[in-house]
């Protein structure tokens, strides 16, 4: 028998936030193609990982409707998705405008 053990050296953690300044939650991310939410934290060892956040979505905030749009990373990169190599405790923030869209007048019966 072979026993093997992973060793998770390193956390990961990616944010998602406006470009000016909030931070939004539940955004769709892929580390290694695997789909999670942010704002999120995973222990992982030394080696390359692929991040991606969702490039656009929408979100209705009462009867508002927005419209969000990845710009860039917090170190400037505009790649999504984009590989990183880990060798130290990481955090990754990816940045979005946010444009209002419109508004819902009514709603109908359901």
């Amino acid at each position: 028998y072979r026993l093997e053990i992973a060793i998770f050296d390193f956390e990961l953690k990616v944010e998602t936030r406006l470009t000016s300044g909030g931070e939004i939650t539940d955004v769709k991310v892929w580390v290694n193609y695997e789909l999670k939410y942010s704002p999120l934290a995973i222990y992982t060892s030394e080696t390359d990982h692929t991040v991606e956040v969702e490039s656009t979505f929408i979100r209705i905030i009462e009867l508002d409707i927005y419209e969000y749009t990845f710009v860039r990373w917090e170190d400037h990169s505009t790649n999504n998705p984009r590989t990183i190599t880990i060798e130290e405790n990481t955090i990754l923030t990816a940045y979005y405008k946010v444009k209002y869209v419109g508004s819902i007048s009514s709603i109908g019966d359901v």
